[in-house]
Order: structure tokens, then sequence, then C-alpha cells
């Protein structure tokens, strides 16, 4: 019996991944193709366990991951951000502008500045300013992703907390 499309299917002379197209031709006849699809599962497969990975890595990361746009939104963060900054919870750090959080708002203006001149910025230490008001000291690693156009578009990073 022919594999449902997408199904692995093993006997003494197939073994493989399969897509299974039938098509009635005429009265009384079907035409049917079988596309090998073996490495495509494969390949996404693959992609899948590497989707996981990073998400495992992104998440359980002790310093503070993100990543937010060239203006300020937050895209993305770990728990570890939220922590720092003074949040329980992701939801409740996603509510604010990254530029929300630093004492002096040019601040992060001059950093984006410098990492755009010199494409990163490693084990910068800055002032951050908690949803409660209160300071803390982190050290900052961040990089820019560009567009097409080599324009700036996402800022990302870690920062860990060294107050």
């Amino acid at each position: 019996m022919p594999a449902a499309p997408g199904q692995d299917h093993r006997d003494e002379l197939i073994q493989g991944a399969y897509e299974v197209h039938a098509f009635q031709t005429a009265p009384r006849m079907v035409t049917v193709v079988f596309l090998d699809i073996t490495d495509r599962k494969r390949s996404h497969d693959a992609l899948l366990e590497s989707e996981r990975r990073y998400r495992s890595l992104f998440q359980r990361n002790l310093a503070g991951v993100f990543r937010s746009t060239v203006d300020g939104e937050l895209v993305e963060c770990n728990e570890a951000y939220a922590r720092i900054l003074g949040c329980s919870t992701t939801d409740e750090i996603m509510s604010h502008k990254a530029t929300d959080f630093y004492q002096d708002p040019t601040d992060r203006d001059r950093l984006v500045e410098t990492i755009d001149r010199f494409g990163e910025l490693r084990n910068h230490e800055v002032m951050l300013r908690r949803v409660d008001g209160t300071l803390v000291w982190v050290l900052a690693n961040m990089s820019l992703t560009r567009n097409d156009e080599g324009m700036p578009t996402i800022l990302e990073g870690t920062i860990v907390d060294i107050s």
C-alpha cells in the first residue's frame, strides 16, 4: 500500500519519505505520481531541531538576551532580560520600549551610532533603570542586523547585571 503524503515508507525495495498524488485521467483509469521527499524531510527535521536548540539556548540563557528595532521596540527577549530590568515576565517587559530603560535616553542613541560605525559593541558597561526606577549596571554586548539595502534594522545582544 502506498504511503500517505509526507509519510515514511519501508519495505524490501523502497525506503524513504514520499508524497503520493493520484489523478483520474479517464473513466476507470488512474495515474499515480510518487515524489521522493526524503531529503526535503531530513532538511525540515534538521531545521526544526536547530530551531529547538536555538530556542532553548535563548530562553535558558542566564544573560539577558534581547532583540529590538533600532527605534527601541522590543521584538523578543528572554526571562533573564525581563528580571534584570525588574519585570516578572517577558510579557510585562514587552509592553515597554527598550529606550525606557536608559537613565539618559541619548545613551541608547549613542550606543546605536557606535555599533553602526564599528559593527558591534563588546563588554560595554552601561547604567539602566529598572521599571521600579532603581538603577542597575549591566555589561552589554550588542550588534546590528541590516536589511537588504544595508540599513540597520535590528539591535540584538545580551546584558549581564554587574551591579
